[in-house]
């Protein structure tokens, strides 16, 4: 195989890249997350070897500023994503499936990074987080108890506060997919972006409008709640913490295609301004949540956002 001074310096200035990005994400953490990017786009540009490559030398880079299981974690991360989504979009995968199984591997990921920090630090992740957790809670408390207002308030606020406590404890796997779904299709928009601009191929960019549930969803959705069913007649031990991760991770599923379906459906008549403010107001003033995923699932059983638009 010939390789090419163009091939090589592109996976230098990818990696340079992956480096900023890392550096930037001392300041904000959240960074840490879209690393895989110049990676994907190397890989589907060139393809594996080089983005795996170009990974490993990001990685190394990283090494010289940062610990040994870091920069070892950050390796397993990005050649995984990056992987992930650079196969699925020279496949010409649809961008939902893309963003379903990126999902997965991107929470995978952060199991594996929170069990490998565990065997390198000797601590438990899951107390730790729930120490965490307590710690937090406590400071809320301490600040409650510093306010005049009446024993019976502090009471109720009091429970209230150990209440979200526990179920965050409870919550957490739910929550953990919920963030990966978010950074992964942060990742791949961005990647699909940049290759939009390079000119390589048709990437499909899913905009909000764009999103749309596959149907088989619908399937997991019913067989989810069956083995639940089961369990909890069997009486088993975590049916109830098993019940409610799964409700929060459906219902985010769901609010999201609904929030995609209207999105859809307004997006020629409303100013885009509009379109990303009403969704925020809808679902942290009003709270309706409920009400997006609803016209989420009925979307997904009946194709509301076509049958609309054929109507208008």
């Amino acid at each position: 195989m010939k390789i090419r001074p163009e091939i090589l310096i592109e996976a230098a200035v990818c990696s340079f890249a992956g480096l900023m990005i890392y550096i930037l994400s001392l300041l904000i953490p959240i960074f840490i997350f879209i690393i895989p990017v110049p990676f994907i786009v190397l890989y589907v540009k060139r393809g594996p070897v080089w983005g795996i490559l170009a990974s490993l030398l990001a990685c190394l880079l990283i090494l010289l500023s940062s610990e040994m299981e870091t920069a070892a974690i950050l390796l397993i991360y990005t050649v995984f994503i990056s992987h992930t989504l650079g196969f699925m979009i020279r496949q010409n995968t649809k961008a939902s499936n893309i963003i379903l199984w990126s999902t997965a591997g991107t929470a995978f990921f952060i199991l594996l990074a929170g069990f490998f920090a565990q065997s390198f630090n000797e601590m438990n992740v899951v107390e730790s987080l729930r120490e965490t957790i307590n710690q937090y809670a406590s400071s809320q408390l301490s600040m409650i108890n510093s306010m005049n207002i009446s024993a019976g308030d502090k009471e109720s606020l009091e429970a209230v506060m150990k209440t979200v406590a526990e179920y965050t404890m409870v919550l957490l796997p739910g929550i953990l997919l919920m963030i990966s779904g978010i950074l992964s299709y942060a990742n791949y928009y961005i990647s699909a972006k940049v290759l939009r601009k390079l000119g390589i191929g048709i990437i499909d960019i899913p905009g909000v409008s764009g999103f749309r549930l596959p149907k088989h969803v619908i399937i997991g959705t019913v067989f989810t709640a069956v083995l639940l069913y089961i369990l909890q007649r069997m009486d088993f031990g975590f049916s109830k913490e098993l019940m409610l991760n799964a409700y929060l991770i459906f219902s985010f599923l769901f609010m999201v295609n609904g929030i995609a379906a209207l999105d859809s459906i307004i997006k020629n008549k409303v100013n885009v301004y509009l379109r990303i403010l009403l969704p925020l107001i809808i679902l942290l003033v009003l709270g309706m949540g409920i009400a997006y995923a609803v016209f989420g699932l009925l979307d997904l059983c009946f194709d509301l956002r076509d049958r609309l638009r054929r109507v208008r």
